[in-house]
């Protein structure tokens, strides 16, 4: 009998999958902040008059507050009948007083050293904690459907969009190094040319750096991180769901990051780009089918991504008044993209061992 009891004792823990309110409460409010990220960038790009309490940090703040209601309240209700939180959701749980703790760092960084500019305001380390701790609280659908042995449209679709937060959240953290952001090869982003001694660099035998050559190494290296983040992330979905994700769901996580990306500097080419890129991804996606099983369709799928999406980047610059760089910089770039998207599916999907 005692053995019995045990095996009953011990079931009743297992933790059970999340009610859909939960799930869609925990997405529609982890984009409700992850938005007001975005405005809150706005808000400095436009040197409006920025403190703790601003309307921007209210958007922030309120959608975690929602997340949070439904995430405590959810443990609430567990604990009063002895479950633990559903599955995925823990980390969730722990990331609600992370984001506490951040939000009370940032409120004493602010009253002691003030309000941060330009890079600090991206990287100050209260703003740090509260960004893991918004991903932890938004990635919980996403841990969810990685767990679930069935799933049905409704779940799936919230792996989706938290996926897509994911996404705008890091190209957020990351914009200062987003081509979208900054379109170093954009004619209209063309420096003046001044040589390294001008800019107090010291002199190399080759004559070193001028204010161009910067503007081309910080607009390559952005075109290569971003396409490790967004290959990363695509495969991190796929070798989990297949060709399970719902149909436009490549093309929805795109898009609405392209339209959170537009919102800093009102830059109206960036969500139309998307758009039209995320069309054709989700093609690609549909047509080769790309699965860990066949790692050649796989290793394919991540090159032809960020290929993709900066062929379309600089037709899109020269459509709107040139490229200025040269041409085997900026054809070099994409083929570099398309390198770095391999090198991230063997990350993902390694080879198999061979056997001992």
């Amino acid at each position: 009998m005692i053995q019995t009891h045990t095996s009953i004792t011990t079931s009743s823990r297992v933790s059970r999958p999340a009610s859909h309110l939960l799930t869609w409460g925990v997405v529609l409010s982890s984009a409700w902040f992850g938005t007001g990220l975005y405005l809150d960038g706005w808000a400095h790009t436009h040197d409006l008059p920025d403190t703790f309490f601003t309307p921007w940090h209210g958007v922030i703040y309120s959608g975690f507050f929602v997340a949070a209601l439904f995430l405590v309240s959810t443990f609430i209700r567990q604990q009063g009948r002895h479950l633990p939180m559903p599955t995925g959701y823990g980390l969730s749980l722990i990331g609600v007083g992370l984001f506490l703790v951040g939000g009370g760092a940032d409120l004493i960084w602010h009253t002691f050293l003030g309000i941060e500019a330009n890079l600090s305001a991206e990287y100050s380390p209260p703003h740090l904690i509260l960004a893991a701790a918004g991903l932890l609280i938004t990635t919980g659908p996403l841990r969810a459907a990685w767990h679930a042995e069935q799933l049905d449209r409704s779940r799936r679709w919230a792996a989706v969009l938290s996926l897509a937060v994911v996404l705008s959240t890091l190209t957020f953290f990351t914009s200062e190094f987003h081509p979208f952001d900054h379109p170093w090869a954009w004619t209209r982003f063309r420096p003046v040319e001044i040589a390294n001694q001008g800019l107090g660099l010291p002199a190399f035998g080759d004559g070193g750096v001028s204010t161009q050559d910067l503007a081309q190494a910080i607009g390559v290296s952005s075109i290569v991180l971003q396409s490790a983040l967004l290959v990363s992330l695509l495969l991190f979905a796929i070798r989990r769901f297949g060709t399970l994700l719902p149909s436009g769901a490549l093309l929805v996580v795109l898009t609405l990051n392209g339209a959170v990306m537009s919102i800093p500097h009102g830059d109206p080419w960036v969500f139309p780009l998307t758009i039209v890129a995320g069309t054709v991804i989700e093609l690609l996606y549909r047509g080769l089918r790309p699965v860990v099983e066949l790692p050649g369709r796989l290793r394919l799928f991540a090159v032809l991504v960020p290929v993709v999406l900066f062929s379309l980047y600089f037709l899109t610059l020269f459509l709107l008044g040139g490229v200025w760089w040269p041409i085997p910089l900026w054809t070099g770039a994409i083929l570099l993209a398309g390198v770095v998207g391999w090198f991230v599916s063997y990350l993902v999907v390694p080879p198999a061992f061979p056997e001992q």
